[in-house]
């Protein structure tokens, strides 16, 4: 893997598995309570890295997401039990809007009263179940499962037990298992956490590290190899060991620069058109000054016409010459005069025009 550039999750998860995982370049996942394609993800650098996986929560609209930002991987709508005999779940999901409270339980985890108090609205659902045995033995490669993420709200001990550890080859075994550990926005250790110890110790597992919400844990032929790699963020990372809020701040910050720097490119080019335009504004206002300069020049030219035209129609007609020379040309100074009036117009209406 190449060091990645931010981090997605809400307390380091995802930095403490790359420094397990860095030298696997295609590796597999499995991720219970997914949520969010990138939101507080925990498998969010993987992916972008070319790992693939499975993505399991009981929100549609979060499997939606995962399916339009996550072709490679298998998403699932599903809630996790402890025996296939179970086919399906009944789930609150607590807030207004899903998608931003992220919070959803099996409906006896919590009374309505709770879910008003604690949350204002709420809604119940019922999903589809399987097992996490079930789902791994449908879509894992034969590579096995790198690690598996568990946040299911208290329902961590059902999935762990749907997973059949004592049957499962080591092959398929994952090789590292985190798991939530605390009460949902505390530091209250959660009622699950001792009994998953306890489970998953007498199934080939150590316990790893605990980041302060989250119990790690490995393969046991694994512990050795991975146990001096479970330290707090650090300078030795090498890059911005900022938790996925923080990314999340600064991207909006840099998206914030690209529409200024959009709106000073529009601003530029509106200025541009305007300089353009003022500019063909004033050659039509000089265009429009020869015109009336040449509407000023016919006038004159029409005015000494008539003049001419009417001194000749006044000379005697007791001059043959004279008379026989005003009947050829009278037709003539006429249509001179007709066609200098329509010029007259043409230039009027130019003049005038909105174009002008």
């Amino acid at each position: 893997m190449r060091k990645p550039s931010r981090l997605y999750s809400q307390n380091f998860e995802d930095l403490y598995l790359y420094r397990l995982f860095a030298h696997v370049d295609n590796g597999f996942y499995v991720d219970g309570g997914a949520w969010h394609p990138t939101r507080d993800s925990v498998t969010a650098i993987f992916y972008e890295q070319g790992w693939s996986g499975v993505n399991i929560d009981g929100l549609h609209e979060a499997i939606e997401m995962f399916r339009q930002e996550r072709p490679r991987d298998i998403n699932l709508c599903l809630g996790l039990v402890e025996n296939l005999s179970i086919t399906s779940v009944n789930i609150t999901v607590l807030g207004e809007s899903p998608l931003d409270c992220g919070q959803h339980f099996v409906s006896d985890k919590l009374t309505n009263i709770d879910c008003v108090t604690r949350f204002g609205k709420y809604q119940n659902r019922q999903i589809a179940a399987s097992t996490l045995r079930e789902i791994i033995d449908r879509y894992c490669p034969a590579s096995g499962v790198d690690f598996l993420k568990l946040d299911i709200e208290g329902g961590e001990f059902k999935a762990l037990t749907g997973l059949e550890l004592e049957t499962l080859s080591d092959k398929r075994k994952p090789r590292v298992i985190l798991l939530e550990a605390t009460l949902p926005d505390t530091r209250l250790s959660a009622p699950h956490r001792s009994i998953c110890r306890r489970h998953l110790s007498e199934n080939g597992y150590s316990h790893l590290f605990f980041d302060g919400l989250n119990d790690y844990f490995c393969r046991t032929d694994l512990h050795e190899d991975f146990r001096d790699k479970m330290l707090p963020p650090n300078v030795f990372d090498h890059f911005p060991v900022l938790p996925g809020p923080v990314w999340e701040e600064i991207a909006r910050h840099e998206e914030c620069k690209i529409q200024l720097a959009d709106r000073s490119e529009a601003a530029r080019k509106a200025h541009h058109d305007w300089s353009d335009a003022m500019e063909k504004i004033s050659l039509l206002e000089q265009d429009n000054t020869n015109l009336l300069q040449k509407l000023d020049y016919l006038q004159n030219k029409i005015i000494a016409l008539e003049e001419r035209l009417r001194k000749f129609q006044q000379l005697p007609d007791d001059d043959y010459c004279i008379s026989q020379k005003r009947e050829n040309d009278l037709p003539n100074l006429t249509q001179g005069q007709a066609r200098l009036a329509t010029a007259v117009r043409r230039l009027r209406s130019i003049a005038r025009s909105p174009s002008a």
